[in-house]
């Protein structure tokens, strides 16, 4: 199930939620590569053609974020383009990879977190294999070795949290030496959360869509990144008669 394979951009997964994508990706192959797709990595690529590249390389595309599902819905008529969170994406991903029998590879933090994640993980679903952890403080010469340790694990899912789009660049230029992984999906901050390192937003919040507010809330160092993200989007409004949808995917 890689969507590039029959097509020139990605497919905007229609999903309805986290259990329900986690079910349509089951069946991903290949080194499927999912981008969890938030507005300001929407802005990002209205002003930077290498990042709308990177994006566009991607086999699916999820809305992480109301303002993404709110900004691509014009462009997509047909498709269910509710919000779901890359981190519940990846918790849904993992309950069913314990089903399944399957293996996965953490990536991302800094060094003891991506263990710490896998102890609580393991804690919170039962049979959840563990293939390896690495953290995210690695070198351009340490990526031999690192592609060699996931590779070794046998790992049929890669969980990537170096942030964006780091953690994209990762995936694209990694992907074709594992062969055996089946799906990489890159989270963000997931795995210091699942560490217990920070606390997400109450379940209200998250319900409500305003789970970026509470992340601003507590971390203001934020404040500058959305500023920079609203004022992207209004210096590249759409022209009439196209969407942002139309400009993301390159469609003339």
């Amino acid at each position: 199930m890689n969507g590039n394979q029959n097509q020139t951009h990605p497919t905007l997964l229609p999903a309805y939620t986290p259990i329900h994508a986690a079910r349509l990706l089951s069946t991903a192959t290949g080194g499927t590569f999912v981008v969890t797709l938030n507005a300001e990595m929407i802005a990002r690529a209205l002003t930077s053609p290498p990042f709308a590249a990177l994006i566009r390389a991607a086999d699916y595309w999820v809305c992480d974020g109301i303002g993404a599902a709110v900004l691509l819905r014009k462009g997509a008529p047909g498709a269910s383009l509710s919000r779901i969170a890359g981190i519940d994406l990846g918790f849904a991903t993992l309950q069913l990879a314990a089903r399944r029998g399957e293996s996965v590879f953490l990536l991302g933090g800094k060094p003891g977190v991506a263990h710490r994640a896998a102890k609580r993980l393991q804690m919170a679903i039962p049979g959840l294999q563990i293939a390896g952890c690495a953290h995210g403080y690695f070198t351009e010469a340490d990526l031999p070795a690192l592609r060699g340790t996931i590779r070794c694990s046998n790992a049929s899912i890669v969980i990537v949290c170096l942030g964006s789009p780091r953690q994209e660049e990762w995936i694209l230029r990694c992907r074709r030496y594992l062969p055996a992984v089946r799906l990489f999906l890159p989270l963000g901050g997931s795995l210091d959360v699942w560490a217990g390192q920070i606390n997400r937003a109450p379940l209200i919040w998250q319900r409500c869509g305003v789970e970026w507010l509470w992340r601003l809330l507590h971390q203001p160092s934020r404040i500058g990144r959305l500023t920079t993200a609203i004022t992207d989007l209004w210096k590249n409004k759409t022209p009439k008669n196209r969407t942002i949808t139309d400009i993301l995917f390159q469609i003339e």
